[in-house]
């Protein structure tokens, strides 16, 4: 029975030491490395993204590739990072998702203002040819019908002015200086009815690009400011505080733990060491 009872009593001091010792392996230090390294990736993605849809909306960046390799790598760190901070401490869960939302969130309005800008940048590409064929059409008219001159004449000189404001609209956001052009516009097409059949024709091909490109300037401007409201780069930011504090707790749980082994440790070699002592003593006095 006494026996048994030392077993069982060695057990439950290896199971302790055991369980100190499991408790001071549980921090990888190059885990901290490894979000750090992802979070500054999602800083960088983030900070390509606002750069380039500046670059694209001013007709700098020529194609939208700089701005389709960042969405491709913020998907890539999206999915390989998954569940990565949860595991660390459960209360970064709720972070971890915002992150993401975030992340898919400026994903989306990327997707949509590519959409948005090709369709501009496409109408700002015809309508210098629409306007000077305009002005040609009011030059013929005018040689062909005197009494047309005067009005012809008026019709060139609005043009180049609709034309100048439109232009402006490529690199501005001013919702005032877009309902400026909207109202100029409209008071040429109250005089629609009076322009000869070619020149009408071609004004409603020029009035559809001008349209077309205030609308669509409307619509960017909208998902611009939709995608200044994304919260990205805070919720990278809060994303790192909390991990950084969550680590430094976990560091400073371990070193307790190692601590706590090192007086365990030293409490098993005193026990042992009073175990030899007190067999030697029995060996030498048998007869105790």
């Amino acid at each position: 029975m006494k026996t048994l009872l030392r077993l069982v009593f060695f057990a439950v001091l290896a199971a302790g030491f055991w369980l100190l010792y499991r408790e001071t392996l549980g921090v990888d230090p190059a885990q901290r490395e490894r979000v750090a390294s992802v979070l500054n990736e999602l800083r960088q993605i983030d900070a390509q993204w606002d750069v380039h849809v500046l670059r694209s909306k001013t007709g700098l960046d020529k194609n939208y590739d700089p701005l389709t390799r960042p969405q491709v790598a913020a998907l890539q760190v999206l999915e390989s990072s998954g569940g990565k901070l949860a595991a660390v401490d459960y209360r970064l869960s709720d972070s971890e998702v915002k992150l993401k939302e975030a992340l898919l969130a400026k994903i989306e309005l990327v997707d949509r203002f590519k959409a948005q800008n090709a369709i501009l940048r496409n109408s700002l590409r015809f309508v210098p040819l629409a306007a000077e064929d305009l002005k040609t059409k009011a030059r013929e008219a005018a040689e062909s019908t005197p009494a047309k001159r005067a009005e012809m004449a008026a019709l060139a000189e609005s043009v180049d002015q609709v034309l100048i404001d439109t232009l402006k609209l490529e690199t501005a956001r001013d919702a005032e200086m877009n309902a400026n052009l909207r109202r100029r516009v409209g008071k040429l097409v109250e005089r629609r009815g009076d322009y000869p059949k070619t020149v009408a024709e071609s004004f409603d091909t020029f009035l559809n690009h001008v349209a077309t490109i205030s609308a669509q300037k409307e619509r960017e401007d909208e998902v611009l400011e939709q995608l200044e409201r994304v919260a990205l780069a805070e919720r990278i930011e809060a994303v790192d505080r909390g991990f950084m504090s969550a680590f430094d707790r976990m560091l400073g749980r371990r070193e307790t733990y190692r601590l706590m082994l090192y007086v365990y440790a030293g409490f098993l070699l005193a026990l042992v060491a009073f175990g030899l002592g007190r067999g030697s003593r029995s060996a030498a006095n048998p007869a105790a």
